[in-house]
């Protein structure tokens, strides 16, 4: 109930009425029940109700086909829109000339391509990219960037392996740089959006999947008792899974009632 207006709760041991409360929590390190929620309904550390605790390495908040061994599980299904806006410190393919550098991007079966950058080192390509997700079971976009060759075959200037993980990982973010592998140097900078079919973004979806979880259930409550009572085990009331409950004060304020039983048969109660 922490920051809504109010919600109707129906008597129980009665034919009819109903009580309207509203409520605030603030803990005892300032936090409010949105910050909470996510780890209380999981069982997980209140005091780190996002996983981020020793960390401020994404590669170890975001393990992914980069950074380590990425959990099985479910892939989101929307749309991942990859935004290819540059690269950097390329190889000279060409001994007496700078290159002339394109990328193919591919997931599953579907392929994009940017235009051809000639003469560079470094080409802006700003190329948007956009993938229907899944495709089959692939987990992972591929990412090659050639040396365009009027004669003979087109040289490879490195490549890149992107998990799902690290596609949401970029969501809403203005850029991160990648190194290419297979070569001495050369980085891209890419940028990425994901919304998924229920309109929801990566911030929602990617602490699931990266417990090898359902993405369709970010936050684990498939299977749950769905009631209007308060004090079932939804954890919106209760105890949940049975964690140590949060310290801090709790305000809930009674508004007002409707719909009381009649007590008294000559007049109102």
């Amino acid at each position: 109930m922490d920051g809504t207006e109010g919600k109707w709760y129906p008597l129980d041991g009665v034919k009819s009425g109903k009580i309207l409360l509203s409520a605030d929590f603030l803990d005892k390190l300032g936090r409010n029940a949105n910050d909470l929620i996510p780890g209380l309904l999981k069982g997980g550390d209140l005091s780190d109700p996002n996983g981020r605790r020793n960390s401020t390495n994404p590669e170890k908040s975001n393990p992914s086909a980069l950074h380590g061994n990425v959990p099985g599980g479910i892939i989101p299904k929307g749309k991942a829109k990859l935004n290819l806006i540059k690269a950097k410190d390329l190889i000279q393919a060409d001994k007496n000339s700078k290159s002339d550098p394109y990328a193919v991007l591919l997931y599953g079966k579907q392929v994009e391509k940017t235009k051809v950058i000639p003469n560079s080192h470094e080409p802006q390509w700003n190329h948007e990219a956009e993938f229907d997700v899944p495709d089959g079971d692939e987990r992972s976009f591929y990412i090659e960037v050639f040396d365009s060759d009027k004669i003979g075959q087109d040289t490879s200037l490195g490549n890149l392996t992107l998990d799902i993980t690290d596609v949401l990982s970029m969501d809403g973010k203005d850029g991160q740089w990648f190194p290419l592998k297979g070569v001495k140097s050369g980085k891209v900078l890419l940028s990425a959006d994901f919304i998924d079919e229920l309109g929801r973004n990566a911030s929602e979806i990617l602490p699931s999947l990266l417990k090898g979880g359902d993405p369709n259930d970010p936050y684990g409550l498939s299977g749950r008792k769905k009631s209007s009572d308060p004090f079932n085990k939804s954890g919106l009331g209760g105890n949940g899974q049975g964690e140590s409950l949060p310290e801090g004060l709790a305000r809930i304020k009674l508004v007002k009632a409707k719909e009381l039983i009649n007590s008294d048969i000559v007049g109102k109660s």
